[in-house]
């Protein structure tokens, strides 16, 4: 028998534009210890369904049908009911980190809340509990951060403690919405694992709701391919990769972008005498204490450390590096969303740091940026019309309205937003359309310099792709420089030009695309490419390199500096040795060894002359 079982489930949604089927006629089953892959565009009625299933649709959504659970029916049965089932039997991973955890609770009392509500464990065992859990899903510094709020987290990190509240109770069926779409590659080829690992040693059934085909070629034993509220296809991992019988699921499958394989070349950027952005030596430092005693010792967290670079008319630059390397906040501080605690950043041979906030506002018509987490930057308030005509009223106040909503109608063309979404809420709309809805808001203006903070991260396969595809137009057809910052390597090779790798605040290693993707020169890059799912179920799942395995990524270790380091490296077998290395023309890579000098002589018994190596010299 299966553990879930859905029979004729549909779900409508009563809107001011009428009535929506987001789901028709859905009949899906899920068996013990089976992983359960379910794929599509976004509106295509995936989270919908099992929302249903779980009674959480909105006061606007009725869900009929039947939905049994082990043999018991669920679907619409009184809320006393499905509160003992979820979080004890049913696990659910949500899409958006952000707006499914309490704000003003602390991480550590929402893992608590989930386990005390379905177990007897309490008190200081149940903080134990808490700490083992957000330790298994990499949670760097899992005790210090147990006391942190969720502003404070990362938005990776956001994800892996959502990942931990489901978990916690050991549920005999756990749903995962699109569980590492915040994930940099390193930290969900462990989630993949851990959640694989769980579904095999407590026959944990599990419904895999993603856009990342790689993911699910990777881990599911059955995927099932849904359109418009129905599903289209069905079948094994290698009958759908290798002989789709649906128009549908080939267009998915074609779109997927292949890392070993880019689909072709990012547009040639524009030289220029004279940079449009240049940052040297930008550095943002959180002073904290580590203890909550008058006299814990203060600390520096060093969340930017040092960072130099600069980004042509035209050009793109990728960002990429594990949640928590500083990608977020240097795009921030750049931005001057963040106030630098040192260094310089200059747009068009203007200096930006220590402007007021009057002074910045003319520049912010040139300098956009589209956020991570879409529902948490777009006001519930609003309509999509209004959000998106939000900067036209505020840097072109002479435009009527008439002209105000054909620019936007043209915006949301672009980004494959149809028109009869203009007067819908955030609510009302699948993850992907609100990050395009960001995008739509960012480029209204026709900005000079974007910065894509995760930009395509939520949105499936084949939108993605026509995202990219946009912003290269873009950039040919204004001379646009962007920001790229992604975990998805595939995607940033097709766009960028160069590429920017961070690790710990500092970057690490910055070259050309191909030159960092085809013989990348520092092994925490190596890592980074060795985690990435590939599109293929005949491929063994990759693993990172052997040397990061058990490490925390975490600038409050002490030693994470001295990861990569060569007696580290020589003693898991590895044979990368920095100083023997001859780097590529106009390849840099920066080593680490003058962040703790003195524990570098202790742990490779050579003392560095100048503290930081610079390649080429």
């Amino acid at each position: 028998m299966p553990i879930l079982s859905a029979r004729n489930l549909s779900v409508q949604f009563k809107t001011g534009d009428g009535r929506v089927d987001a789901v028709k006629s859905l009949n899906l089953e899920i068996s013990a210890a089976e992983c359960l892959g379910i794929v599509g565009e976004s509106g295509s009625g995936k989270s919908q369904a099992f929302l249903a299933c779980m009674g959480l649709l909105a006061a606007n959504g009725r869900a009929s049908g039947s939905v049994l659970f082990d043999g018991r029916e669920i679907l619409n049965i009184p809320e006393k009911k499905i509160n003992s089932i979820r979080g004890n039997e049913i696990g659910m991973v949500f899409q958006d980190p952000l707006a499914s955890l309490t704000p003003h609770l602390q991480i550590g009392r929402q893992l608590e809340e989930a386990l005390q509500a379905h177990t007897e464990i309490a008190g200081a065992e149940s903080k134990k509990v808490c700490i083992e859990w957000l330790d298994r899903v990499r949670i760097p510094e899992a005790a210090h951060r147990f006391s942190h709020f969720p502003h404070q987290l990362s938005g990776g990190m956001r994800q892996r403690v959502m990942i931990a509240i489901a978990m916690i109770c050991r549920p005999r069926l756990l749903i995962a919405d699109e569980p590492t779409t915040s994930l940099d590659v390193t930290v969900q080829a462990e989630i993949l694992d851990l959640m694989e690992a769980i579904g095999k040693s407590e026959g944990t059934a599990i419904a895999l709701i993603t856009h990342d085909m790689g993911v699910v070629a990777q881990m599911c034993e059955r995927i099932v391919v849904m359109q418009k509220g129905e599903i289209v296809e069905q079948g094994s991992p290698e009958s759908i990769f290798h002989s789709p019988g649906q128009e549908y699921t080939k267009a998915l499958l074609d779109a997927v972008p292949h890392f070993d394989k880019p689909r072709k070349a990012a547009a040639r950027r524009k030289t220029s005498a004279n940079p449009v952005l240049a940052v040297q030596g930008l550095k943002v430092h959180y002073p904290f204490r580590r203890t909550r005693s008058l006299l814990g010792r203060a600390s520096k967290l060093k969340a930017v450390d040092g960072i130099s670079f600069s980004v042509q008319p035209g050009e793109t630059l990728g960002i990429v590096g594990e949640s928590g390397c500083g990608k977020s906040t240097l795009a921030r501080s750049v931005l001057q969303l963040i106030t630098p605690t040192a260094g310089s950043v200059s747009w068009l041979g203007r200096e930006l740091a220590g402007l007021s906030r009057a002074k910045l506002k003319p520049f912010r018509k040139e300098l956009q940026i589209v956020f991570q987490d879409p529902t948490a930057s777009l006001d519930p308030r609003m309509t999509l019309g209004a959000t998106i005509g939000e900067p036209l009223a505020v840097f072109r106040p002479g435009m009527n309205s008439r002209d105000r909503r054909r620019a936007v109608l043209a915006a949301m063309e672009k980004v494959g937003l149809e028109p009869g979404l203009l007067n819908r809420y955030p609510h009302e709309l699948s993850g992907g359309q609100n990050q395009r809805v960001g995008i739509a808001r960012a480029m209204i203006n026709e900005p000079r310099l974007l910065v894509c903070d995760e930009a395509v991260s939520a949105l499936d396969v084949s939108i993605q792709r026509q995202i990219v595809d946009l912003l290269k137009n873009l950039q040919e057809e204004f001379g646009l420089a962007m920001i790229f910052i992604s975990h998805d390597l595939a995607v940033v090779r097709e766009i960028a030009h160069r590429i920017l790798v961070l690790y710990l605040g500092r970057a690490v290693e910055l070259a050309d695309s191909d030159a960092i993707c085809e013989t990348p020169l520092h092994p925490y890059t190596r890592s980074l490419i060795a985690a990435i799912p590939v599109p293929d179920p005949r491929i063994p799942r990759k693993r990172p390199v052997e040397c990061r395995r058990g490490d925390l990524n975490s600038v409050l270790e002490p030693g994470a500096a001295l990861r990569f380091l060569p007696s580290k490296l020589e003693s898991d077998g590895a044979s990368y040795i920095p100083k023997f290395l001859e780097p590529l023309p106009g390849h840099f890579v920066e080593e680490f060894d003058s962040i703790h000098d003195d524990q570098r002589t202790l742990a490779t018994g050579v003392k560095s002359d100048s503290g930081r190596k610079q390649f080429p010299r």
